[in-house]
Formats: structure tokens, sequence, C-alpha cells
């Protein structure tokens, strides 16, 4: 049973490696990603507690959904880049589709827990910094 034991974690130890290879060009956008939905879950709980809203399982198992979808189709799309080719930048697409309705999500439950609007701000920000130059 124990040669059973070391043989299966042998070749999940390969497998794991092997997988992480072959992701490896993306994980940094995997983990901005994650990173983007941690955050709006974050903001998501801080807007419940402060309107006194209750966190119920529904909310947060679409949370684990969005980490779930999210990442699947980046890796969809990077599995894509070896059928069609890298001459379309697919990743990038779809990661920034992702990250525009992530910013929009923490911008609204931003809003939520302290009545300003994050993204109004970014633009009074911008307006002023390239109005400068």
């Amino acid at each position: 049973m124990k040669q059973v034991l070391t043989n299966f974690r042998t070749h999940l130890t390969e497998l794991i490696v092997v997988v992480a290879t072959i992701l490896s060009p993306i994980l940094p956008v995997l983990y901005a990603i994650t990173f983007l939905v941690v955050v709006d879950l974050i903001f998501g709980i801080t807007a419940s507690y402060k309107n006194k809203e209750s966190i119920t399982s529904n909310k947060m198992s679409n949370t684990i959904s969005k980490f779930i979808l999210y990442n699947l189709a980046i890796i969809s799309a990077f599995s894509m880049t070896f059928i069609i080719g890298n001459t379309i930048p697919i990743v990038h697409i779809v990661a920034g589709t992702i990250a525009c309705v992530e910013f929009k999500s923490i911008g609204e439950n931003f809003f939520k827990a302290t009545n300003i609007d994050l993204i109004d701000g970014l633009k009074e920000i911008f307006k002023r910094k390239f109005k400068d130059k």
C-alpha cells in the first residue's frame, strides 16, 4: 500500500509540473484575473456589510463560478493559439474583456461600500493628469 501511495504522489507531482510548464506563459494573466476577482469579493463583502445585507452562499458561489470560468476562458484562449497561431492576441483580448467586467464590478461594489464613484474619480484623475501636459 505504501508503494502505491508513493507512486501516486510521484505521478501527481509529475502531472502538476507538466501542467505548470505548459501554462507558464499565461500564469501572470491568471494571477492578475484572480487578483481582480479577490478584490471584487472583498469590496462585495464590504458593501454587503455596510448596507446590512446578508452574505448568502449563492452570492459566494457566484465568485467561485467567476473564478473558474474566467480561468477556463483564458486557458481555452491560450489553447486556441496553438490551433490558429499567434497572429491574433486572443489571450490578451479575452483577459482584457474579463478585466473590464471585473473593474466595472469592483467600481459598483466600491460605490456601494463608500458612496464614491471609482470610475468617475479615475476619469477626473486622468483628465487632470493629461490636461497638465
